[in-house]
């Protein structure tokens, strides 16, 4: 049982995470690169207000699923529970930061995820929308990592400690309750960012649902850039009611199993999205797989078909 704990909580998260990370970085790269050295269309395309918001909530990302394997996978491995118990009880300015910081992330995530749904809003139903994202992108980058702050900083009172329980098991914890829960923070970023976020994604479903029956043209990476976020947005959600689930004293008694699934929730939303992301675009996935596949740039791989959308001439991926 216990290599099984120490596999499932450390060693297999251990190689998919550096993966993902490795890959979340490369597109941060690409991102990065056609922003300030753009060389061809494909390339501006990358620099747009969708790829930018992606580069910046995939730092974030990257972030929380270090201090999650941090803080919440290593005490569970029974390969550290002896390094721990040497450690005995431990309090300090890090074992309060870690802790924070993934929850101050994943807010900061959260309030991302309603500025890219904006953004595939108004893709969809504002003609000059790129003019709209150059003008305000930042400012809403800005608040969007801003806010989050607030809640996080309630969170300082918790005492986050190094300890063991009764039944000798080493949690990397809260040591006090204060008046505060972590729990109100979590629902204040939940009801703050989901609410708008969902109604948004209605009105997207609806709008799509409108251009078929008019037999619109709506470009494909278009619809599949806001299938990105509206997955991100049901994973995000799953998370924050697998947590605020705990608030009903009934599901105690399923902690363990709970626990496993909220492992495997989290997962999925913080490294997901880095692989998601090469279904969205044909454009994208070529200049991901270039260097490992030996491949020439993008402009040879990609047949762009120049479409009329939302009243803009613009250039879209024939093809997956």
């Amino acid at each position: 049982m216990d290599t099984f704990k120490d596999y499932y909580f450390v060693i297999i998260p251990a190689l998919y995470t550096m993966f993902s990370l490795m890959l979340s970085i490369y597109e941060i790269g690409i991102i990065i690169k056609a922003r300030i050295f753009p060389k061809n269309t494909y390339e501006t395309v990358f620099a747009s207000a969708f790829y930018q918001m992606y580069a910046i909530e995939a730092v974030f990302r990257g972030f929380l699923a270090i201090g999650y394997f941090i803080t919440c996978r290593l005490v569970l491995a029974p390969m550290f529970f002896e390094t721990f118990n040497a450690m005995g009880e431990v309090y300090n300015f890090w074992t309060q930061f870690l802790p924070i910081s993934m929850y101050y992330c994943g807010y900061v995530c959260q309030c991302i995820n309603l500025a890219m749904t904006l953004n595939r809003f108004s893709a969809f139903w504002i003609v000059s929308y790129t003019t709209f994202w150059k003008r305000h992108l930042w400012w809403i980058m800005s608040v969007a990592i801003a806010v989050p702050m607030v809640p996080t900083a309630f969170q300082w009172q918790y005492h986050y400690s190094i300890f063991k329980y009764r039944d000798e098991s080493i949690a990397w914890d809260h040591r006090i309750n204060p008046t505060w829960g972590v729990n109100y923070s979590d629902s204040a970023m939940f009801l703050l960012t989901s609410v708008p976020t969902l109604i948004l994604n209605v009105v997207i479903i609806k709008k799509i649902m409108v251009n078929r029956l008019l037999r619109s043209i709506t470009p494909a990476v278009e619809i599949r850039l806001w299938i990105l976020t509206a997955i991100t947005f049901g994973l995000m959600s799953m998370g924050t009611v697998s947590k605020l689930i705990f608030i009903v004293p009934e599901f105690d008694l399923h902690y363990v199993y709970i626990m496993y699934a909220q492992n495997v929730i989290f997962d999925v939303t913080v490294l997901g999205p880095s692989w998601f992301l090469l279904w969205t675009s044909k454009t994208f996935r070529s200049e991901v797989m270039g260097p490992v596949t030996f491949a020439r740039a993008a402009t040879n791989k990609v047949y762009p078909d120049r479409r009329l959308f939302n009243g803009q001439l613009s250039i879209v991926n024939v093809g997956p």
